[in-house]
């Protein structure tokens, strides 16, 4: 579904889905650099991590993670789907990054931000009406948030040598995004003018992952998209930055919990954007 505008900072994707298969697959929620949001249609969603006691819950908000979540899929997703930047959760959900950082969060937990009764208008709707209401629903979050803190504007980013805060941060996310994790950590500290312990250590308070992590994760999610577009999984690796084949393989077990050909064999990724 397209992104309205005055969204697109915040707002990575939003993708309705609409998916029957065997009532026995188990699909497992990758990780990623962006925040997950799921509202659930007809049935709840069954989730959560491996070994773990799963949640049942109409909306789920899944933060930033390193291991699979796990969800059974009783045959039948139906929902929609929002990928959220960090700067979308402090926006839209008033959260902390931070405080999201390997949880799966019921919705209602957030309040007025994702209450039941949006979960419920949505459902009872058409799909056209849907992405209107959602898309209506958030940018009244933005505009509160805008309120709240005095506009929509970030700082600019400070010159070396000036105190620190969270524009640099941002930067350093929006760097190792854009380049797929193939950026030296030393460097952005470098950038800012702090010491790789200085930035490592605020990194972390602020985004709940490491540069190192956050690194790997979006060296991951350029494997993934590689593979779902259809490149051989040998030019996967080399094109997203691993040094091998098996490296690659060896960090997608640990993100994913299977292999690179496992996940192809999965659920068609509701990452794509495609309409239901």
């Amino acid at each position: 579904m397209p992104v309205h505008p005055a969204l697109r900072p915040w707002v990575q994707d939003v993708i309705g889905y609409d998916i029957v298969c065997a009532p026995d697959l188990v699909h497992h929620g990758l990780p990623s650099t962006n925040i997950t949001v799921i509202l659930a249609f007809d049935e709840p969603l069954d989730c959560g991590w491996a070994g773990a006691e799963p949640l049942r819950v109409w909306t789920l908000v899944g933060g930033l993670h390193t291991e699979p979540v796990v969800i059974p899929t009783h045959g039948l997703q139906r929902g929609l789907q929002l990928s959220l930047s960090p700067a979308g959760v402090r926006r839209l959900l008033r959260v902390s990054p931070a405080e999201l950082s390997g949880q799966l969060v019921p919705g209602d937990a957030l309040g007025r931000v994702l209450p039941d009764a949006l979960q419920r208008q949505l459902q009872e709707s058409s799909w056209p009406e849907r992405a209107r209401l959602l898309e209506r629903h958030l940018l009244r979050l933005a505009d509160a948030a805008a309120g709240a803190t005095g506009g929509p504007s970030a700082p600019p980013l400070p010159r070396r040598g000036r105190p620190s805060g969270r524009a640099e941060l941002d930067h350093a996310w929006e760097r190792i995004t854009a380049e797929h994790g193939n950026v030296g950590i030393a460097q952005l500290a470098d950038e800012l003018g702090w010491s790789r312990r200085y930035f490592g250590e605020r990194f972390h308070t602020e985004f709940g992952v490491s540069p190192k992590v956050a690194a790997r994760l979006a060296r991951f999610e350029r494997a993934t998209g590689l593979s779902r577009s259809g490149v051989r999984l040998a030019d996967v690796a080399a094109r997203a930055g691993y040094a091998d084949q098996a490296h690659m393989t060896r960090e997608w077990r640990q993100f994913a919990g299977v292999t690179p050909t496992e996940t192809l064999q999965e659920l068609p990724n509701v990452q794509e954007p495609r309409s239901p």
